[in-house]
């Protein structure tokens, strides 16, 4: 079974902030319940038939000043993964279609703070840490029975707040969303 590395980094992150130590990840026995029903998708989408450095448009890539693609590994070892760096800026996307549960998995989680969102009309979890700053903020949207379109942002300098990187997060979100909506099979 491949590994999903964007969850897994998103929870070695938050854990290092202080935020959960040992606490049980989503979907565990003791999580709290979704406080909020999951609206539905207005349609499923196969996210994870593109490519995960092919879901941010060079035009996309340019809007977000993009300044390199870090791919994950190819040897199907995890699921695919791809981070996009923007420098001097000083963040970092990391995107995957991801299959390993649906955004009710994020919801209720003690160890983080989620809420639910909308992204382009689709129901999503925005994930980041209890402590607020420093942490990565992640957001998973729901694109078919148990798949999500996960990104993760993180900062790569100090000083980048929570509602900053959860912004710029949700935008790129939102762009391989539509990215996905128009070249998935």
């Amino acid at each position: 079974m491949r590994s999903a590395i964007p969850m897994v980094l998103t929870a070695l992150a938050l854990l290092a902030t202080g935020c959960g130590s040992g606490a049980p990840g989503p979907g565990s026995a003791t999580a709290a319940p979704p406080s909020t029903a999951v609206p539905q998708r207005p349609r499923d989408v196969a996210a994870h038939t593109v490519p995960a450095c092919e879901l941010l448009t060079s035009a996309q890539q340019g809007e977000f000043r993009v300044s390199r693609i870090e791919p994950g590994p190819t040897d199907g070892s995890q699921d695919p993964w791809c981070a996009y760096v923007v420098d001097p800026a000083g963040h970092r996307f990391t995107l995957t279609p991801w299959a390993g549960a649906g955004i009710e998995s994020w919801l209720g989680i003690s160890s983080a703070k989620a809420a639910l969102i909308g992204v382009a009309g689709f129901p999503a979890a925005r994930v980041s840490s209890v402590a607020g700053r420093g942490a990565p903020c992640g957001v998973h949207i729901s694109v078919a029975e148990g798949r999500t379109l996960a990104v993760t942002g993180t900062a790569t300098r100090p000083g980048v707040g929570e509602d900053e990187l959860c912004g710029l997060t949700e935008r790129v979100a939102g762009a391989a969303l539509a990215t996905a909506l128009s070249r998935a099979r």
